[in-house]
Protein backbone atom coordinates (compact mmCIF):
# COMPACT_ATOMS: atom_id res chain seq x y z
CA UNK A 1 0.00 0.00 0.00
CA UNK A 2 2.88 2.58 1.02
CA UNK A 3 4.19 1.93 -2.86
CA UNK A 4 0.73 2.41 -4.64
CA UNK A 5 1.13 6.06 -2.10
CA UNK A 6 4.51 7.03 -3.55
CA UNK A 7 2.69 7.16 -7.02
CA UNK A 8 0.09 9.68 -5.88
CA UNK A 9 2.13 12.68 -6.71
CA UNK A 10 2.84 11.00 -10.05
CA UNK A 11 -1.10 10.56 -10.69
CA UNK A 12 -2.23 14.10 -9.89
CA UNK A 13 0.32 15.65 -12.38
CA UNK A 14 -1.23 13.06 -14.79
CA UNK A 15 -4.31 13.67 -14.34
CA UNK A 16 -3.82 17.91 -14.31
CA UNK A 17 -2.07 17.21 -17.69
CA UNK A 18 -4.62 15.38 -19.45
CA UNK A 19 -7.61 17.49 -17.97
CA UNK A 20 -5.66 20.61 -19.52
CA UNK A 21 -5.31 18.84 -22.55
CA UNK A 22 -8.84 17.98 -22.60
CA UNK A 23 -9.39 22.09 -22.88
CA UNK A 24 -9.91 23.61 -26.48
CA UNK A 25 -7.32 26.19 -27.41
CA UNK A 26 -10.34 29.05 -27.09
CA UNK A 27 -10.96 27.40 -23.39
CA UNK A 28 -7.44 28.26 -22.39
CA UNK A 29 -7.23 31.46 -24.33
CA UNK A 30 -5.30 34.15 -21.42
CA UNK A 31 -4.02 36.57 -24.03
CA UNK A 32 -7.52 39.00 -22.87
CA UNK A 33 -6.07 38.76 -19.48
CA UNK A 34 -2.69 39.87 -20.64
CA UNK A 35 -3.62 42.14 -23.30
CA UNK A 36 -5.70 43.92 -19.68
CA UNK A 37 -2.53 43.89 -18.13
CA UNK A 38 0.63 44.29 -19.96
CA UNK A 39 0.41 47.51 -22.56
CA UNK A 40 1.32 46.88 -26.47
CA UNK A 41 3.56 49.67 -26.46
CA UNK A 42 6.03 48.82 -23.52
CA UNK A 43 5.67 44.76 -24.49
CA UNK A 44 6.20 45.40 -28.49
CA UNK A 45 9.46 47.32 -27.83
CA UNK A 46 11.07 44.73 -25.41
CA UNK A 47 10.17 41.68 -27.85
CA UNK A 48 10.08 43.34 -31.59
CA UNK A 49 13.29 41.10 -31.82
CA UNK A 50 11.74 37.60 -31.15
CA UNK A 51 11.54 35.70 -34.47
CA UNK A 52 11.53 32.16 -34.94
CA UNK A 53 9.84 29.19 -36.51
CA UNK A 54 8.30 26.91 -33.78
CA UNK A 55 6.76 23.35 -35.34
CA UNK A 56 5.23 25.15 -38.67
CA UNK A 57 4.55 28.58 -37.47
CA UNK A 58 6.30 31.22 -37.26
CA UNK A 59 6.58 32.89 -33.70
CA UNK A 60 6.95 36.86 -34.06
CA UNK A 61 5.00 39.54 -32.75
CA UNK A 62 3.82 40.44 -36.38
CA UNK A 63 1.96 36.77 -36.70
CA UNK A 64 0.61 36.73 -33.17
CA UNK A 65 0.69 40.28 -31.29
CA UNK A 66 2.16 40.46 -28.12
CA UNK A 67 -0.91 39.01 -26.22
CA UNK A 68 -0.09 36.02 -28.35
CA UNK A 69 3.63 35.85 -28.44
CA UNK A 70 3.60 36.07 -23.74
CA UNK A 71 0.76 33.59 -23.78
CA UNK A 72 3.00 31.41 -26.28
CA UNK A 73 5.86 31.33 -23.81
CA UNK A 74 3.26 31.11 -21.04
CA UNK A 75 2.16 27.99 -22.50
CA UNK A 76 5.84 26.74 -23.04
CA UNK A 77 6.96 27.82 -19.49
CA UNK A 78 4.26 25.54 -18.03
CA UNK A 79 4.50 22.54 -20.43
CA UNK A 80 8.53 22.56 -19.07
CA UNK A 81 6.83 22.94 -15.49
CA UNK A 82 4.23 20.64 -15.09
CA UNK A 83 6.51 18.01 -16.30
CA UNK A 84 9.37 18.38 -14.32
CA UNK A 85 6.84 18.22 -11.60
CA UNK A 86 6.02 14.74 -13.11
CA UNK A 87 9.60 14.05 -13.26
CA UNK A 88 10.13 14.81 -10.04
CA UNK A 89 6.99 12.76 -8.53
CA UNK A 90 7.84 9.61 -10.73
CA UNK A 91 11.08 9.64 -9.52
CA UNK A 92 10.38 9.84 -6.27
CA UNK A 93 7.85 6.99 -6.39
CA UNK A 94 10.41 4.12 -8.70
CA UNK A 95 12.32 2.45 -6.57
CA UNK A 96 15.65 1.36 -7.88
CA UNK A 97 18.95 0.87 -6.66
CA UNK A 98 20.93 2.94 -8.90
CA UNK A 99 20.33 6.51 -9.82
CA UNK A 100 20.98 6.36 -13.17
CA UNK A 101 18.09 3.66 -13.44
CA UNK A 102 15.66 5.65 -11.85
CA UNK A 103 16.60 8.45 -14.09
CA UNK A 104 16.53 6.46 -17.20
CA UNK A 105 12.91 4.76 -15.85
CA UNK A 106 11.43 8.48 -15.14
CA UNK A 107 12.35 9.70 -18.53
CA UNK A 108 11.20 7.34 -20.82
CA UNK A 109 7.87 6.93 -18.93
CA UNK A 110 7.37 10.97 -18.59
CA UNK A 111 8.26 10.64 -22.97
CA UNK A 112 5.64 7.84 -23.68
CA UNK A 113 3.30 10.23 -21.43
CA UNK A 114 4.11 13.37 -23.27
CA UNK A 115 3.56 11.38 -27.01
CA UNK A 116 0.34 10.09 -25.89
CA UNK A 117 -0.92 13.46 -24.46
CA UNK A 118 0.17 15.67 -27.47
CA UNK A 119 -2.04 12.57 -29.43
CA UNK A 120 -4.83 13.58 -27.36
CA UNK A 121 -4.12 17.32 -27.52
CA UNK A 122 -4.70 16.74 -31.49
CA UNK A 123 -8.03 15.00 -30.87
CA UNK A 124 -9.20 17.97 -28.94
CA UNK A 125 -10.76 20.54 -30.94
CA UNK A 126 -8.39 23.52 -31.99
CA UNK A 127 -5.02 21.54 -30.93
CA UNK A 128 -2.33 20.57 -31.94
CA UNK A 129 0.20 17.87 -32.02
CA UNK A 130 3.83 18.88 -31.84
CA UNK A 131 6.99 17.02 -31.68
CA UNK A 132 8.57 20.07 -30.28
CA UNK A 133 6.38 19.91 -27.17
CA UNK A 134 7.16 16.82 -26.44
CA UNK A 135 10.73 17.66 -26.46
CA UNK A 136 10.21 20.44 -24.18
CA UNK A 137 8.23 18.10 -21.68
CA UNK A 138 11.16 15.63 -22.11
CA UNK A 139 13.48 18.53 -20.86
CA UNK A 140 11.26 19.10 -18.42
CA UNK A 141 10.94 15.36 -16.92
CA UNK A 142 14.88 15.39 -17.04
CA UNK A 143 14.67 18.36 -14.78
CA UNK A 144 12.50 17.27 -12.52
CA UNK A 145 13.64 13.99 -12.07
CA UNK A 146 17.66 15.57 -11.94
CA UNK A 147 16.25 17.39 -9.11
CA UNK A 148 15.26 14.79 -6.68
CA UNK A 149 18.29 12.96 -7.37
CA UNK A 150 20.33 15.55 -6.08
CA UNK A 151 18.21 16.15 -3.50
CA UNK A 152 18.76 12.35 -2.32
CA UNK A 153 22.39 12.74 -3.03
CA UNK A 154 22.86 15.42 -0.90
CA UNK A 155 20.43 14.06 1.76
CA UNK A 156 22.91 10.83 1.42
CA UNK A 157 26.15 13.19 2.00
CA UNK A 158 24.82 14.92 4.56
CA UNK A 159 23.20 11.87 6.57
CA UNK A 160 27.12 10.23 6.75
CA UNK A 161 29.11 13.76 7.19
CA UNK A 162 26.42 13.85 11.03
Amino acid sequence: MRLFLRWIPAIICMAIIFYASSQTHSQQDITPAISAIIPNSIASNNLSEINFIYGEATINISTMGVAGLIEFFIRKIAHFTIYAMLGFSVSFALRSKTLFNRLTVTVFLCVIYAASDEFHQRLTGGRTALFSDVIIDTIGSFFGATILIFIKLFKNRYKRNS
